[in-house]
C-alpha cells in the first residue's frame, strides 16, 4: 500500500555559501540576534595613500640629494625660486627640511 502525502517531496539542492570572502560579503549584526551579509566596500584605505605618498616625497628628495650633491641642489632650488608661482611652491616643497637632512646624514655612509 502506498502513502500519499499532502506536500510533494522538494528535490535536495546545494546550501549556498553566501559568507564567501572571495566575493566581497563580510558578516554585519543589525542588532542583537540579526546577522545579515553586507557587501564589502570597493574603496581603499585614504590614509595608507597619504602615507604611501609623503613616503614616496621624501624618498624621492634623498634620491636627488643624494645624485646632485646639497651644493648642486640648493642651486638649483635657489633657479626655481626665482621663476613663476608653480616654480616657487615646488622649490618650497622640495627644500631640505631637518627630517630629510637627519636622514641623509643617517644614509650618507651608502655614497
Amino acid at each position: 500500500m502506498a502513502y500519499v502525502t499532502s506536500a510533494p517531496v522538494r528535490p535536495v539542492r546545494k546550501s549556498v555559501n553566501f559568507f564567501d570572502p572571495s566575493k566581497g560579503y563580510t558578516l554585519a549584526q543589525r542588532e542583537p540576534g540579526r546577522v545579515s551579509f553586507k557587501p564589502r566596500s570597493n574603496r581603499g584605505n585614504t590614509s595608507l595613500f597619504v602615507l604611501y605618498t609623503v613616503i614616496g616625497f621624501v624618498f624621492f628628495k634623498l634620491i636627488v640629494l643624494f645624485h646632485l650633491g646639497a651644493a648642486s641642489y640648493t642651486k638649483g632650488l635657489v633657479a626655481m625660486s626665482q621663476g613663476n608661482a608653480a616654480q616657487q611652491m615646488g622649490a618650497r616643497f622640495l627644500q631640505v627640511d631637518p627630517f630629510t637632512a637627519y636622514l641623509r646624514d643617517m644614509l650618507s655612509w651608502l655614497v
